[in-house]
């Protein structure tokens, strides 16, 4: 399938809406999208994310880590989950096997806030979908841009018009973290009120579901 096709998507609409530029347009090495009399344009982003081809190897920090949208795009139709937020850097351990550096520290921007909600099983799930549909409208008009399906359950994506970027001052606070945890906290908690399945536990800028044809169950990128 050409890249043309793939960025058709509307799994790549959501995930491009999701990034912000976060990431280099092209890989720096390699890239099949610069011919070779050119010079790759990155506009300096040096980004990183992380991505997982399934959940096992999530839960185990083994997956691989991605810089640009060229690399994203070329693996997209094997990955099952992702770090929707950016990192600074993003390494592996001495075996090579394990991801490092995704901790809520080492963010360079804040892109979304996802809410994870886990049913018992996709029966009740299922059973679920009207009271999820009516609970994630936060003081009845803020809507979420995109919500997936998971195997128990759903994930809500609220990205943000603009990334908040993150730096650290010089007596090692960094405000935007903080005001992003409790940002997140607070819509977890508003949620969790009519939905007692909502995972407030988890970490809001881990790792998710990444957005794919078979997931998406609502995008609106108004």
């Amino acid at each position: 399938m050409s890249v043309t096709e793939k960025l058709s998507y509307k799994s790549w609409s959501a995930i491009s809406l999701i990034l912000h530029n976060g990431l280099k347009k092209y890989k720096p090495k390699n890239s099949k999208l610069v011919q070779l009399n050119q010079e790759v344009h990155n506009d300096n982003k040096t980004g990183s994310i992380a991505v997982f081809r399934n959940k096992s190897s999530m839960s185990r920090d083994m997956g691989f880590v991605v810089t640009s949208e060229e690399a994203l795009i070329e693996n997209i139709e094997t990955l099952t989950h992702w770090t929707p937020n950016t990192f600074n850097w993003l390494g592996y351990d001495n075996s090579r096997k394990h991801i490092k550096g995704h901790s809520e520290r080492n963010l360079s921007q804040i892109n979304a806030f996802v809410v994870d909600i886990d049913f018992k099983d996709a029966l009740d799930r299922d059973r679920n979908l009207n009271l999820v549909n009516s609970s994630i409208v936060l003081d009845d008009h803020i809507l979420p841009t995109l919500a997936l399906k998971t195997d128990k359950g759903y994930q809500i994506y609220y990205i943000l018009d603009r990334p908040a970027f993150l730096s650290k001052h010089k007596n090692g606070s960094m405000p935007v973290l903080s005001a992003a945890r409790k940002i997140s906290e607070n819509i977890k908690s508003t949620i969790m009120e009519k939905i007692p399945a909502t995972d407030v536990g988890c970490n809001s800028f881990g790792i998710f579901r990444i957005p794919r044809e078979d997931n998406i169950i609502f995008l609106n990128q108004n």
